[in-house]
């Protein structure tokens, strides 16, 4: 869809988010149903840009800014201090 509507996207892992310990599967479908409602309301030739930062010891924030707004979502994990891996 962001290719589609020439949307702008990028990301930014705060290294302190360290590594994230979740069900993959549902991590896909939250980042899928999350992303997928910003690119939609995003306007043609917009921007997106996608932040994880850490909240605390056992947090993280995912907070997603596009051409319009800015909207944070809250999950909670298990993190380590190792860097973040990226599949």
């Amino acid at each position: 869809m962001a290719a589609q509507k020439q949307i702008d996207v990028t990301m930014h892992v705060d290294p302190d988010v360290g590594i994230v310990v979740v069900d993959p599967g549902k991590r896909e479908q939250v980042l899928y149903d999350f992303l997928s409602n910003v690119l939609k309301f995003t306007p043609d030739n917009g921007r997106v840009h996608v932040r994880a930062l850490a909240s605390g010891a056992t947090e993280f924030q995912m907070q997603v800014e596009d051409t319009r707004r800015q909207r944070a979502q809250r999950a909670g994990a298990s993190r380590s201090s190792r860097p973040p891996h990226v599949p």
